[in-house]
């Protein structure tokens, strides 16, 4: 069959045995991949002993800390407060709500590329040499481009500083190249001795067995350059020392009643004291009257406590979070019924009416076709089965948390600091003081959404987390 691909394919034991090797070792590759990027998900640290001492860093490192190694988009107004607290701006107050943004002629220190960057974009607003801190906003079709590059700026700088390292080991990118190539030699090598090839046509070229090295070799380098680009960054061991720091000295901020509402002129008052404010979330009126800031979802302003201060917020939606515990309950006892009797009842029944038939016409071929069909068969019937396990499992969970919330209640009381749209549902948050990170939910059985900033009394599950009732209070 010319042109075909097959057409002159023949799958020996070696080459058959070379594929199904590459398709173990492919999942001892994913079993890896999956557990090593869990486990090294960068937590934050315990905060350290509360403290007014700054550290070296600058406040959007600062940021960068105390956010998981993620930029949020406070750190761009607090490099400008820093700007200002080191005298290459000048911030004046003119008014309840009107400030104005002065540049200085003289430069008394080196800045960071991401300083630069807001230097710049001040320059290029401030085109008399000053203008309306609310004119200092970035153009809508370049706002996006901005903030990553000065993004990345930051998490360069904090690189440089030994504050961050890779977020796979030494030995994570010795594992992943070895597994990879093992993986991918193996598919080429059972491709190669298949005399899986295609000598080509008139309208093709087609190509030689051997190509499959080549192919097998750019996609292991594609591989890598997937995993170098993911989110791979982590606390390096002075990095988390250093957020912990920085976690203390945002602590001893939110003390303060007054600081937390202090305008960006404050900063002729508490010098670089107010940029780290607003770089570690405890300063929202000093971020909120400088239009760099956007909101974020997973980041809310709260002043549960007296002071303001940011939480982080999650909106998690796995094994029937937010719903009704007994829909909860059915749903999962369905599932794991279903999914029971599939695993353990029909898949094997299946199996061994597929054996009876499979080994009468086993007998009419030859053993390479043989162990060709069963590896085939082995993979397909392997991944339905791991399938089934997984959804099995899903019901047991969903049935379990269903089970405990039938009657279980709590009551949260707090305020809501954030209202959130996401994929078609709508969600808030409530901080009851004293955390760092807050799980939304979705509105009560009323379908009331409460008002931002109202403070509530909501009672809700345990597990689940399904809203019962919501009091304003």
């Amino acid at each position: 069959m010319q042109g075909s691909v097959l057409g002159a394919a023949h799958f020996t034991p070696a080459a058959v045995t070379l594929l199904v090797v590459g398709a173990a070792l492919g999942l001892v590759f994913a079993v890896y991949f999956v557990i090593r990027w869990t486990a090294s998900y960068p937590d934050l640290p315990a905060p350290g002993p509360e403290t007014s001492e700054l550290g070296p860093e600058p406040p959007a490192v600062a940021n960068l800390l105390v956010n998981r190694c993620h930029v949020t988009s406070s750190a761009a107004a607090a490099t400008l407060i820093d700007l200002a607290a080191r005298g290459h701006l000048e911030l004046q107050h003119l008014s309840s709500e009107r400030f104005v943004v002065r540049l200085r002629t003289q430069s008394p220190d080196k800045l960071t590329d991401y300083e630069a960057r807001v230097l710049s974009l001040v320059r290029e607003k401030a085109t008399g040499g000053s203008a309306p801190l609310e004119a200092i906003e970035l153009d809508e079709d370049d706002a996006d481009r901005w903030r990553k590059r000065f993004a990345d700026d930051v998490v360069d700088d904090a690189k440089g500083r030994g504050l961050l390292r890779g977020r796979w080991s030494r030995i994570d990118w010795i594992v992943f190249g070895v597994l990879a190539a093992a993986v991918l030699a193996a598919v080429a090598g059972g491709l190669y001795l298949a005399n899986v090839e295609s000598k080509g046509d008139k309208t093709s070229e087609g190509f030689d067995r051997e190509t499959w090295f080549l192919v097998a070799f750019f996609v292991w380098l594609l591989l890598l350059a997937g995993l170098r680009r993911l989110r791979s960054i982590r606390y390096s061991a002075n990095g988390d020392a250093a957020a912990a720091r920085w976690l203390g000295v945002k602590r001893f901020l939110q003390h303060d009643e007054s600081f937390g509402d202090t305008p960006p002129s404050g900063v002729a008052i508490w010098d670089r004291l107010l940029a780290y404010g607003a770089g570690l979330g405890v300063a929202r009126g000093a971020v909120s009257a400088i239009p760099l800031e956007v909101e974020d979802p997973e980041v809310a302003w709260s002043r549960v406590g007296g002071n303001w201060h940011q939480v982080h917020v999650e909106y998690p939606t796995r094994f029937g979070y937010g719903q009704r515990p007994r829909d909860v309950l059915l749903n999962g006892a369905l599932r794991t019924l279903g999914f029971g009797v599939l695993a353990f009842i029909v898949l094997p029944t299946v199996l061994g009416i597929l054996a009876d038939v499979l080994s009468d016409a086993f007998d009419k071929l030859d053993d390479a076709a043989s162990l060709g069909i069963l590896a085939v068969f082995g993979v397909i019937v392997g991944g339905f089965a791991v399938y089934l396990l997984v959804r099995l499992a899903d019901g047991v969970i969903r049935a379990y948390r269903g089970l405990m919330d039938l009657k279980a209640r709590e009551t949260v009381e707090g305020q809501v600091v954030k209202r959130h749209r996401l994929e078609q549902t709508e969600w808030f948050a409530v901080d009851p003081g004293e955390v760092d990170e807050v799980k939304a939910v979705r509105p009560g059985e009323d379908g009331e959404l409460p008002q931002r900033g109202a403070s509530v009394r909501m009672v809700l599950t345990p597990h689940l987390r399904h809203v019962v009732s919501v009091d304003v209070v």
